[in-house]
Protein backbone atom coordinates (compact mmCIF):
# COMPACT_ATOMS: atom_id res chain seq x y z
CA UNK A 1 0.00 0.00 0.00
CA UNK A 2 2.94 2.33 0.66
CA UNK A 3 3.69 2.49 -3.09
CA UNK A 4 0.08 3.26 -4.01
CA UNK A 5 -0.62 6.44 -2.04
CA UNK A 6 0.98 9.16 0.07
CA UNK A 7 -1.07 8.15 3.14
CA UNK A 8 -3.03 5.16 4.40
CA UNK A 9 -6.07 5.75 6.62
CA UNK A 10 -6.26 4.00 10.00
CA UNK A 11 -9.48 5.62 11.26
CA UNK A 12 -11.28 8.96 11.00
CA UNK A 13 -8.52 10.86 12.80
CA UNK A 14 -5.36 8.83 12.18
CA UNK A 15 -3.25 8.14 9.09
CA UNK A 16 0.10 6.57 8.26
CA UNK A 17 2.54 8.51 6.08
CA UNK A 18 3.93 6.18 3.43
CA UNK A 19 7.41 6.40 1.89
CA UNK A 20 6.03 8.40 -1.05
CA UNK A 21 5.91 11.42 1.31
CA UNK A 22 9.71 11.53 1.88
CA UNK A 23 11.23 14.88 0.89
CA UNK A 24 14.71 16.23 0.07
CA UNK A 25 15.84 17.43 3.49
CA UNK A 26 15.89 14.13 5.40
CA UNK A 27 15.07 10.47 4.64
CA UNK A 28 13.09 10.43 7.89
CA UNK A 29 10.93 13.50 7.19
CA UNK A 30 8.02 14.18 4.89
CA UNK A 31 8.01 16.75 2.13
CA UNK A 32 5.69 19.59 3.14
CA UNK A 33 3.22 18.99 0.30
CA UNK A 34 1.59 15.70 1.39
CA UNK A 35 0.90 16.60 5.06
CA UNK A 36 -0.41 20.05 4.04
CA UNK A 37 -2.70 18.42 1.50
CA UNK A 38 -3.92 15.83 4.02
CA UNK A 39 -4.66 18.43 6.71
CA UNK A 40 -6.61 20.69 4.34
CA UNK A 41 -8.44 17.71 2.81
CA UNK A 42 -9.64 16.69 6.27
CA UNK A 43 -10.62 20.27 7.15
CA UNK A 44 -12.74 20.39 4.00
CA UNK A 45 -14.34 17.00 4.61
CA UNK A 46 -15.34 17.95 8.16
CA UNK A 47 -16.91 21.27 7.15
CA UNK A 48 -20.40 21.42 5.64
CA UNK A 49 -20.44 22.13 1.90
CA UNK A 50 -23.81 23.89 1.51
CA UNK A 51 -22.64 26.23 -1.25
CA UNK A 52 -19.44 27.37 0.43
CA UNK A 53 -16.02 27.51 -1.24
CA UNK A 54 -12.50 27.91 0.09
CA UNK A 55 -11.33 31.53 0.09
CA UNK A 56 -7.98 31.47 1.88
CA UNK A 57 -5.63 28.91 3.43
CA UNK A 58 -2.74 29.68 5.78
CA UNK A 59 -0.43 26.95 7.02
CA UNK A 60 2.31 27.22 9.65
CA UNK A 61 5.16 24.68 9.69
CA UNK A 62 5.86 24.29 13.41
CA UNK A 63 8.44 21.51 13.05
CA UNK A 64 9.50 18.84 10.53
CA UNK A 65 6.84 16.18 9.95
CA UNK A 66 8.36 12.70 10.46
CA UNK A 67 7.25 9.53 8.74
CA UNK A 68 4.77 7.26 10.46
CA UNK A 69 1.45 7.82 12.20
CA UNK A 70 -0.19 11.27 12.16
CA UNK A 71 -3.37 12.59 13.77
CA UNK A 72 -5.67 15.32 12.43
CA UNK A 73 -7.82 17.59 14.62
CA UNK A 74 -10.30 20.15 13.24
CA UNK A 75 -12.51 22.75 14.92
CA UNK A 76 -14.68 25.65 13.82
CA UNK A 77 -13.38 28.99 15.07
CA UNK A 78 -16.03 31.28 13.63
CA UNK A 79 -19.33 30.18 12.16
CA UNK A 80 -21.38 32.27 9.78
CA UNK A 81 -23.62 32.18 6.73
CA UNK A 82 -21.47 34.34 4.41
CA UNK A 83 -18.00 33.50 5.76
CA UNK A 84 -16.64 31.05 8.33
CA UNK A 85 -13.27 30.06 9.72
CA UNK A 86 -11.97 26.55 10.44
CA UNK A 87 -8.74 25.61 12.21
CA UNK A 88 -6.81 22.34 12.02
CA UNK A 89 -3.70 20.66 13.40
CA UNK A 90 -1.60 17.76 12.17
CA UNK A 91 -0.17 16.02 15.24
CA UNK A 92 2.70 13.56 15.62
CA UNK A 93 3.37 11.88 18.99
CA UNK A 94 1.11 14.34 20.78
CA UNK A 95 2.79 17.46 19.36
CA UNK A 96 1.47 19.63 16.52
CA UNK A 97 3.73 19.71 13.45
CA UNK A 98 1.40 21.75 11.21
CA UNK A 99 -1.27 24.30 12.07
CA UNK A 100 -3.71 25.61 9.47
CA UNK A 101 -6.59 28.06 9.17
CA UNK A 102 -9.08 28.08 6.32
CA UNK A 103 -11.61 30.76 5.47
CA UNK A 104 -14.77 29.69 3.68
CA UNK A 105 -16.99 32.03 1.69
CA UNK A 106 -20.45 31.40 0.34
CA UNK A 107 -20.36 31.25 -3.45
CA UNK A 108 -23.27 32.19 -5.69
CA UNK A 109 -22.97 32.01 -9.47
CA UNK A 110 -23.80 35.38 -11.05
CA UNK A 111 -23.39 37.39 -7.83
CA UNK A 112 -20.52 39.33 -9.40
CA UNK A 113 -18.99 39.75 -12.87
CA UNK A 114 -15.81 37.79 -13.55
CA UNK A 115 -12.73 40.01 -13.77
CA UNK A 116 -9.31 38.39 -14.28
CA UNK A 117 -6.21 40.48 -14.89
CA UNK A 118 -4.04 37.50 -15.71
CA UNK A 119 -4.64 34.56 -17.99
CA UNK A 120 -2.63 31.58 -19.13
CA UNK A 121 -2.55 29.62 -22.34
CA UNK A 122 -4.82 26.60 -22.25
CA UNK A 123 -2.76 23.42 -22.39
CA UNK A 124 -4.68 20.60 -24.01
CA UNK A 125 -4.11 16.99 -22.85
CA UNK A 126 -2.22 16.33 -26.09
CA UNK A 127 0.06 19.35 -25.53
CA UNK A 128 0.59 18.33 -21.90
CA UNK A 129 1.82 14.88 -22.92
CA UNK A 130 4.05 16.37 -25.63
CA UNK A 131 6.07 18.25 -23.02
CA UNK A 132 8.99 16.12 -21.78
CA UNK A 133 8.67 14.53 -18.36
CA UNK A 134 11.23 16.11 -16.04
CA UNK A 135 14.19 13.93 -15.02
CA UNK A 136 13.57 12.83 -11.47
CA UNK A 137 15.70 13.75 -8.49
CA UNK A 138 16.30 11.09 -5.89
CA UNK A 139 13.62 11.35 -3.25
CA UNK A 140 10.25 9.59 -3.24
CA UNK A 141 7.82 12.54 -3.11
CA UNK A 142 9.07 14.11 -6.32
CA UNK A 143 8.87 10.76 -8.16
CA UNK A 144 5.18 10.42 -7.35
CA UNK A 145 4.23 13.67 -9.11
CA UNK A 146 4.36 14.06 -12.88
CA UNK A 147 6.28 17.28 -13.63
CA UNK A 148 6.47 18.76 -17.15
CA UNK A 149 8.52 21.96 -17.32
CA UNK A 150 7.77 24.67 -19.84
CA UNK A 151 10.45 26.88 -18.27
CA UNK A 152 13.10 26.01 -15.70
CA UNK A 153 13.78 22.56 -14.26
CA UNK A 154 14.93 20.66 -11.18
CA UNK A 155 18.58 21.31 -12.06
CA UNK A 156 18.13 24.91 -13.24
CA UNK A 157 18.26 28.12 -11.23
CA UNK A 158 15.54 30.75 -11.46
CA UNK A 159 11.87 31.18 -12.24
CA UNK A 160 9.91 28.12 -13.27
CA UNK A 161 6.72 27.33 -15.16
CA UNK A 162 5.68 23.71 -14.73
CA UNK A 163 2.59 21.63 -15.44
CA UNK A 164 2.01 18.93 -12.85
CA UNK A 165 -0.38 16.25 -11.68
CA UNK A 166 -0.17 13.52 -8.99
CA UNK A 167 0.69 9.96 -10.03
CA UNK A 168 -0.88 8.36 -6.94
CA UNK A 169 -3.79 9.22 -4.58
CA UNK A 170 -3.33 11.38 -1.51
CA UNK A 171 -5.06 8.77 0.69
CA UNK A 172 -5.36 5.14 -0.32
CA UNK A 173 -8.83 4.25 -1.58
CA UNK A 174 -10.40 7.70 -1.78
CA UNK A 175 -10.50 10.73 -4.05
CA UNK A 176 -8.94 14.03 -3.03
CA UNK A 177 -10.48 17.45 -3.61
CA UNK A 178 -9.03 19.79 -6.21
CA UNK A 179 -7.82 22.06 -3.40
CA UNK A 180 -5.86 19.29 -1.67
CA UNK A 181 -4.38 18.11 -5.00
CA UNK A 182 -3.19 21.68 -5.61
CA UNK A 183 -1.59 21.90 -2.16
CA UNK A 184 0.14 18.56 -2.68
CA UNK A 185 2.27 20.26 -5.35
CA UNK A 186 2.10 23.95 -4.43
CA UNK A 187 4.43 23.55 -1.44
CA UNK A 188 7.13 22.65 -4.00
CA UNK A 189 7.14 26.18 -5.45
CA UNK A 190 10.30 27.16 -3.52
CA UNK A 191 12.18 24.13 -4.87
CA UNK A 192 10.88 24.50 -8.41
CA UNK A 193 12.14 28.10 -8.54
CA UNK A 194 15.35 27.60 -6.54
CA UNK A 195 17.90 30.38 -6.88
CA UNK A 196 20.55 28.55 -4.83
CA UNK A 197 21.66 24.95 -5.52
CA UNK A 198 19.69 22.55 -3.32
CA UNK A 199 22.74 20.33 -2.85
CA UNK A 200 24.56 23.10 -0.99
CA UNK A 201 21.73 25.17 0.51
CA UNK A 202 18.62 24.67 2.62
CA UNK A 203 15.66 26.97 1.88
CA UNK A 204 12.79 25.66 3.95
CA UNK A 205 9.33 27.28 4.08
CA UNK A 206 8.10 28.23 7.54
CA UNK A 207 4.60 28.95 6.25
CA UNK A 208 2.40 29.03 3.17
CA UNK A 209 -0.49 31.37 2.41
CA UNK A 210 -2.87 30.66 -0.46
CA UNK A 211 -5.66 32.94 -1.67
CA UNK A 212 -8.10 31.23 -4.02
CA UNK A 213 -10.04 32.96 -6.77
CA UNK A 214 -11.66 29.82 -8.16
CA UNK A 215 -12.07 26.24 -6.97
CA UNK A 216 -9.70 23.85 -8.78
CA UNK A 217 -10.89 20.68 -10.48
CA UNK A 218 -9.41 17.36 -9.31
CA UNK A 219 -7.51 15.12 -11.76
CA UNK A 220 -6.74 18.04 -14.11
CA UNK A 221 -3.09 19.21 -14.45
CA UNK A 222 -2.11 22.42 -12.65
CA UNK A 223 0.26 25.07 -14.00
CA UNK A 224 2.59 26.65 -11.44
CA UNK A 225 4.47 29.88 -12.20
CA UNK A 226 6.97 30.26 -9.35
CA UNK A 227 9.59 32.87 -8.46
CA UNK A 228 11.94 32.93 -5.44
CA UNK A 229 14.04 35.72 -3.95
CA UNK A 230 16.68 35.50 -1.17
CA UNK A 231 18.02 38.17 1.17
CA UNK A 232 21.61 38.43 2.43
CA UNK A 233 20.43 37.73 5.98
CA UNK A 234 19.08 34.24 5.27
CA UNK A 235 15.46 35.09 4.51
CA UNK A 236 13.50 34.41 1.37
CA UNK A 237 10.09 34.52 -0.26
CA UNK A 238 8.53 32.41 -2.99
CA UNK A 239 5.53 33.63 -4.96
CA UNK A 240 3.49 31.34 -7.16
CA UNK A 241 0.53 31.77 -9.50
CA UNK A 242 -1.65 28.69 -10.05
CA UNK A 243 -3.73 28.27 -13.20
CA UNK A 244 -5.76 25.38 -14.53
CA UNK A 245 -7.19 25.19 -18.04
CA UNK A 246 -6.17 28.81 -18.62
CA UNK A 247 -8.09 30.09 -15.58
CA UNK A 248 -6.49 31.78 -12.59
CA UNK A 249 -7.05 29.54 -9.57
CA UNK A 250 -4.86 30.89 -6.76
CA UNK A 251 -1.79 32.82 -5.68
CA UNK A 252 0.55 31.66 -2.94
CA UNK A 253 3.31 33.10 -0.79
CA UNK A 254 5.95 31.19 1.19
CA UNK A 255 8.39 32.63 3.75
CA UNK A 256 11.76 30.83 3.65
CA UNK A 257 14.56 30.16 6.14
CA UNK A 258 17.83 29.94 4.21
CA UNK A 259 21.22 28.58 5.34
CA UNK A 260 24.11 26.50 3.95
CA UNK A 261 23.76 22.75 4.38
CA UNK A 262 25.94 21.53 7.22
Amino acid sequence: MSDLSFFSMLDQDHFVANKATIGPWSPNAQHGGPPCALLIDEMMRRSPGDGREVAKISIEFLRPVPLGKVEVKVREVRGGYKVSLVEGELIVDGTASLMARMWWRRGQLGRSPEVQNESADVLTPVQFHQLPVAPLVEFPYISNIEWRFERGGFYEMGDARVHCTPRIPLVFGREASGVSEMLLMLDSANGLSQVLPIGRWTFVPVDMMVSLLSLPTPSVPFTLDAKSEISETGGGITRCTVTQGGRLIARSLQSLFVEPRG
